[in-house]
């Protein structure tokens, strides 16, 4: 098991990996159409339900100041955003989204808010799961 200490000196990876992600959305967002020919907005979700370790709260709070040091609007979604959620979300979706979360199967439950958070607002999603796994447990201890 990694150490905290070695887990947040390994964070630098993070900032860089975010780095590299970041001027990609930037050039790819000034360049990028949706379908109907609108530019993709310089947007950023991410998404984490169920218990959150230390290493993936560390790659999401990177992630934020990075966006927000970029001029990149950042959106957050976990269960304490589900009001927010439900004033677009379709009821049936609701539904199997909280039955998921019941039943502990947040990978399903990640996948359908990230669906309709980006069919609502548009913009990019980074899995901090992605991140968490590559950036950090990849390295190696």
């Amino acid at each position: 098991m990694m150490t905290l200490m070695k887990c947040l000196s390994l964070l630098r990876g993070v900032r860089i990996a975010l780095c590299g992600i970041g001027v990609f959305l930037l050039i790819w967002s000034s360049v990028a159409r949706a379908e109907d020919g609108r530019p993709v907005p310089t947007l950023v979700h991410q998404v984490w339900v169920g218990p959150l370790p230390i290493e993936a709260k560390e790659v999401i709070k990177h992630s934020y100041f990075f966006c927000t040091e970029h001029g990149i609007k950042y959106m957050f979604w976990n269960e304490a955003t589900m009001d927010e959620l439900e004033k677009f979300c379709p009821e049936e979706k609701m539904k199997k989204l909280n039955s998921l979360l019941k039943s502990h199967r947040y990978g399903e439950a990640t996948e359908l808010i990230k669906e309709e958070v980006l069919k609502k607002y548009g913009g990019t999603y980074w899995s901090p799961g992605y991140l968490h796994s590559h950036c950090l447990l990849n390295k190696g201890d």
